[in-house]
């Protein structure tokens, strides 16, 4: 589940840069070390900037809609109780193990350090990014203030996606790639009342989509990083959801959804919330340096 590694980290300006000349996208989308121990289930899919014509009347990218999106990662996996833990332990008066599904609860096989995190609200998730983007150096995104949470995806640190980078990315992340640019995965994708036994399952035992992402669908809810609204035509890049309001943009499914809920299904919750079948998996903006400095190599 976890392995020790030495890590060295550079720094230049008070900004986490990866080794910049050094590294590659490999580097960046591999699994996450915190004080020294990689976690197992924590890598990331690479979204290179693209923009997707809007059609329908569901979901992100509807009818005269125009969104771009600039690059960013987002994780393979939910994040896991294991790793949650790890982060959540350096926080003060937070609750390390929230979750429900416990080991009495475990399908045989399965790990239960690698069952996704679940009962966190959005404040604590906020937090929990917080704080792992200073472990690793990088610019905390979020900005909380007693019962307010604000947030700035410009930043490099640690968050969840946007709704629509979430979308795409359950999508496929290229719409160009009609192949793979699907919003309906079946059961052999996801976990729902049908084949889950009421439970949650260890993250990443379905089939991954095209971008090698597990559990998009089913198992648990996703908190996104919006405040949820109505969504608006016209021509935006990064959209970030409404500008005001407490209910925050959810999506996927559970695993006692009653039916296969399809990439385009929208929900919400109280940010200040949380429920046993709503957990969260990890996202970064990714500077448009760091990808040139790829380009320049020999990868």
């Amino acid at each position: 589940m976890k392995k020790n590694l030495f890590v060295v980290f550079l720094f230049c300006s008070g900004i986490f840069v990866l080794a910049a000349q050094s590294s590659n996208i490999t580097e960046i989308c591999a699994d996450v070390t915190v004080d020294g121990i990689t976690y197992s289930k924590t890598s990331f899919a690479l979204v290179g900037e693209v923009t997707i014509i809007g059609d329908g009347n569901r979901g992100a990218f509807i009818s005269d809609r125009t969104v771009t999106l600039t690059p960013y990662i987002i994780g393979k996996y939910l994040v896991t109780q294991e790793f949650y833990k790890s982060v959540a332990k350096k926080i003060p008066n937070a609750y390390t193990s929230p979750s429900k599904y416990k080991s009495d609860s475990l399908v045989a096989g399965e790990v239960q350090e690698l069952r996704p995190v679940e009962m966190v609200d959005f404040f604590e998730i906020a937090r929990f990014c917080n704080t792992l983007s200073e472990l690793h150096g990088l610019e905390p995104v979020f900005t909380i203030t007693d019962d307010t949470v604000t947030f700035d995806i410009t930043k490099n640190g640690w968050r969840i996606p946007t709704e629509a980078e979430w979308e795409c990315a359950a999508r496929g992340g290229n719409p160009d790639d009609t192949n793979n640019w699907n919003r309906v995965y079946g059961h052999k994708y996801a976990w729902v009342k049908s084949n889950s036994d009421d439970v949650t399952h260890e993250v990443g035992l379905k089939k991954p989509n095209s971008l090698d992402m597990y559990d998009m669908i089913g198992n648990v809810y996703e908190w996104c990083i919006d405040l949820s609204g109505d969504i608006e035509t016209g021509t935006v890049t990064n959209p970030t959801g409404a500008s005001s309001g407490t209910m925050r943009v959810q999506r996927s499914c559970s695993k006692n959804a009653n039916k296969l809920y399809d990439a385009l299904a929208r929900d919400e919750g109280e940010q200040d919330k949380y429920w046993s079948d709503v957990g969260f998996r990890l996202c970064r903006t990714i500077p448009a340096s760091v990808l040139l400095s790829e380009a320049d190599t020999d990868f």
